[in-house]
Order: structure tokens, then sequence, then C-alpha cells
């Protein structure tokens, strides 16, 4: 199964436990994917996760949707033209670098980023749909999505 087609499964399968529980809307919300016409304006890499879905909230992690990108991008420090922001974790933004294809996390109030070293299909599986997610919230056994990752994905994927 190439990787594409698991990110997929495993959004579909969230997706489904969404529906079936309606308190779910306080820690995730998926929105749906976007067809490839619609999105040949961005990264390559960020325009094949639009294909599975269309940004959503996952816990503390904001993922922006397509309509959403251009109003965001005041945020982006010095107007630098390799970055632009995809969404943000606990306020803080998140950008995607187009000349390194990888994910920048910020990690401070003056926009400083640290880069995961990851693409954005990595970046989603490892910090949105892993273990990755829990050292965001320091393991905080309160955390709704970690608590989802940790009992649900565990339970179907595994």
């Amino acid at each position: 199964m190439n990787s594409y087609k698991y990110l997929f499964s495993l959004v579909e399968k969230t997706k489904v436990f969404i529906s079936e529980n309606p308190d779910s809307i306080t820690f995730c919300k998926i929105n749906d994917p976007l067809s490839s016409n619609n999105i040949n304006d961005i990264a390559t890499d960020h325009q094949k996760i639009f294909e599975i879905f269309n940004g959503g909230r996952f816990g503390i992690i904001d993922i922006w949707d397509k309509d959403f990108l251009s109003q965001i991008q005041y945020r982006v420090p010095n107007n630098n033209v390799c970055l632009y922001e995809v969404g943000q974790i606990l306020y803080k933004p998140i950008f995607f670098n187009k000349s390194s294809n990888t994910i920048l996390l910020t990690v401070d109030d003056d926009f400083k980023s640290i880069d995961t070293n990851l693409d954005f299909y990595e970046f989603t599986l490892h910090y949105i749909f892993g273990s990755g997610y829990s050292s965001l919230v320091q393991n905080d056994e309160a955390d709704l999505w970690l608590n989802f990752i940790n009992d649900f994905l565990a339970r179907r994927l595994g």
C-alpha cells in the first residue's frame, strides 16, 4: 500500500469515528478533500494532502483549508518567499518550506522556527496521527486527540 493510500485510509477511518461520535467535534474536524484541479497553485506535497483532506482540527493542531491559506500569510517572517503558513499549533504558525519541501514549527513568539525535516505527508503521520503529537502536548492524558490516537487508532490499525 503506498503511503498516500495509507494516510487516506487513516483519515477515512477517523471520519467514520467522528460521524459516529458527535462529541468528537470538540477535538477533531476533518474537511472533505479537494479535487486536484482546485489546488494547482501550491506545493506538490501540500496538493497531495488536500486531495486527502482540506484542512482540519486535530487536537491542538489546526491545518488550514485552501480558502483560508491566502488570508493567513501575513504571519510569514520577513515575507520569506520560500515559506507559507499551512496551520498552527496552539496559535503558533506551522510553515511549509517550498525550497526544502519540509515543515517548520514555530517555537516562540519571535517566530523562531525549527525544521522538522519532514515533508507534509511525514509531518501528518508523525505529529497529527502519530507519536509526535504526544510530545507536543507533553503526554497530557486529558488531551482528547491524544486519547483518540492512543486508543481508537491503535485498536483500529494495530
